[in-house]
């Protein structure tokens, strides 16, 4: 994923800049290059390099024009996903996201899991994976910050200690990825996200144990609750088991495979 910034949003939906943007995402992808000005100074499909390239484009384009960010996900066994918002091309937007799943399970199984925490990311805006990976640069500030307010409130020196260790395992909390509210529920950390996924293999690995119910005892509450157990009611509750099993089969294999989430945002 390389990130190119223009001035205006019209110059982003200029088909001479779009080609330059996949041309370079290309080079960066083939030869691995993740550095900004090792991706300058590289080759360019039509010749010369990168920076050449890209000082033509501002002349005949007509306004500045920079390579900002290059970054590479890749996984031994399992998917990469990318989501883009307010995407100007296939492929090309304001904010694009990778996140890799390493796993042993089918990219049909795992692409809509890393689709939906793509888009998390794009709209959550996760500053690192976890509370702890977060720059220690920006912890400082936001520390030196709280203290600062803390300070203000008049109150005792433990209070006040207790008052800034309290603002920064929030400010944690809420930048962390896997701490962070699920944007699809609004209720459940990213982290419990996961979990859970994980949990559904811990009971018992044929479909019925997932069931709350023995399946004899599931059975007799099924007739009570169809009144006699009509051949209708019968018929429902087999097809509403069926389908409790098909959802447990597909948590279970994610949840047996699942090992790690990265995440970038650009």
């Amino acid at each position: 994923m390389v990130e190119v910034n223009s001035e205006t949003d019209f110059v982003g939906k200029n088909e001479q800049f779009q080609s330059f943007v996949r041309d370079v995402t290309q080079v960066a992808l083939a030869n691995g290059i993740t550095d900004i000005d090792a991706l300058a100074a590289a080759a360019y499909p039509a010749g010369g390099t990168v920076a050449e390239k890209l000082t033509s484009n501002i002349a005949t384009i007509g306004e500045n024009q920079s390579l900002r960010r290059a970054a590479i996900l890749s996984v031994g066994s399992g998917v990469v996903t990318g989501y883009v918002h307010n995407a100007a091309a296939p492929g090309m937007g304001k904010i694009g996201v990778l996140v890799a799943l390493e796993s042993t399970a089918g990219a049909d199984v795992l692409e809509p899991l890393g689709k939906q925490l793509a888009m998390h990311v794009a709209a959550a805006n996760p500053l690192a994976l976890n509370g702890d990976d977060l720059d220690a640069d920006l912890v400082a500030r936001e520390r030196a910050i709280a203290e600062e307010k803390a300070a203000q409130s008049g109150k005792p020196a433990d209070i006040v200690t207790k008052m800034v260790d309290g603002a920064i395992a929030k400010f944690r909390k809420e930048n962390a990825l896997l701490s962070q509210l699920f944007v699809m529920d609004g209720k459940t950390p990213v982290a419990e996200v996961v979990a859970a996924v994980r949990q559904g293999c811990r009971r018992d690995d044929h479909a019925q144990g997932l069931h709350p119910l023995p399946a004899r005892r599931r059975h007799r509450e099924g007739r009570k609750r169809f009144r006699g157990g009509s051949r209708g009611g019968r018929r429902r509750l087999k097809r509403n088991a069926g389908l409790r099993r098909t959802r447990a089969a597909v948590r279970l294999a994610m949840a047996r495979t699942l090992t790690r989430v990265r995440a970038i945002r650009i």
